[in-house]
């Protein structure tokens, strides 16, 4: 019986990593069919948060406990990620490359640790860091001939930076006995109210970024399959399944995501996987993979070290 629970969290996991890379290729898909930039910005994350609002209303007290100022970095964080998934695709860069500068996570979550946190870092971080940076430059390839915009660049870095702290803010939220299903709404909430808000400005800024809900019934029917597979989904089956697996397990599923996302873009959007992304992406992911089994082999630490878009914190070794 035990065999067969372990066996179905697996399972979960592995379904988990595979939604989940379903993400900036659901963006883009949406992106294509005319959904406004500003709907996207907004309404799937909001439309989540609503869905989930019933079940954690008796227990958002317990956000009562942090500071506002805490709240607000959080808050922050989640625009960052949230940005750099979406903002990226409408300046021309592929599916494939926003993954792979996602994936640049463990180099902010080393930084933040050494100097937000003021936590000392391990010899091997700093070989991390640098075997991230050398895979981030051979991705970009800034002396080859393919051009890129340095807005798109940064705002899918930041993405990577928004999900360090993520995964920081995962830690200290389970720390503090916060449900998940409660920090799943508070993440949905702050990836989408703050774009909502910010709107006026934002606006006069960015081409398409005017709300519309009076589209076809075909658009909205992919935005509802879009926030029931590629969010609420994975979500959900990330922390039912990581009950049952060790961190290091829970990871290494995770990093289907990127693997999952490329292969999208390869078929759906013929993106021709050239020498840096191969190099560049094997070393920014290898870097990922080496993460996740430092953690493992210095438990102490395993609360800073945990790899991956969503691998939040779980501490069930």
């Amino acid at each position: 019986m035990q065999n067969k629970k372990v066996a179905l969290s697996y399972f979960y996991l592995m379904l988990s990593g595979i939604f989940y890379g379903g993400i900036v290729f659901g963006n883009k898909v949406l992106l294509k069919l005319g959904f406004p930039l500003a709907d996207l910005l907004v309404f799937p994350n909001a439309i989540v948060a609503l869905c989930i609002l019933p079940f954690v209303w008796k227990d958002l007290k317990e956000l009562s406990q942090f500071p506002i100022k805490t709240m607000c970095a959080f808050a922050c964080g989640c625009v960052l990620m949230q940005a750099g998934q979406i903002l990226p695709l409408t300046m021309g860069l592929s599916i494939s490359f926003i993954e792979l500068l996602v994936y640049t996570q463990p180099i902010w979550t080393i930084l933040f640790t050494k100097f937000v946190l003021k936590r000392k870092i391990c010899h091997y971080d700093i070989g991390v860091v640098i075997c991230i940076i050398i895979g981030l430059t051979i991705l970009v390839n800034p002396f080859g001939d393919l051009v890129f915009s340095i807005p798109a660049l940064l705002f899918g870095t930041g993405a990577g930076i928004g999900i360090a702290s993520y995964v920081m803010f995962n830690s200290y939220f389970e720390h503090k006995n916060v449900k998940p299903l409660v920090f799943i709404f508070c993440v949905n909430l702050f990836l989408s109210l703050p774009f909502l808000f910010s709107y006026p400005i934002i606006s006069t800024q960015l081409e398409n970024m005017n709300f519309s809900i009076n589209l076809t019934s075909r658009v909205w029917t992919i935005v509802a399959i879009y926030c029931v597979v590629c969010t609420l989904l994975p979500m959900v089956l990330f922390f039912k399944g990581s009950k049952n697996v060790s961190s290091v397990h829970s990871g290494l599923m995770l990093l289907l995501e990127p693997i999952v996302a490329i292969i999208l873009d390869v078929i759906f959007f013929h993106f021709d996987i050239t020498w840096n992304v191969w190099v560049g992406g094997i070393l920014i992911i290898g870097s990922n993979l080496f993460v996740i089994f430092a953690a493992a082999a210095h438990k102490k630490d395993k609360r800073r070290l945990l790899s991956g878009r969503h691998a939040y914190g779980i501490h069930n070794e």
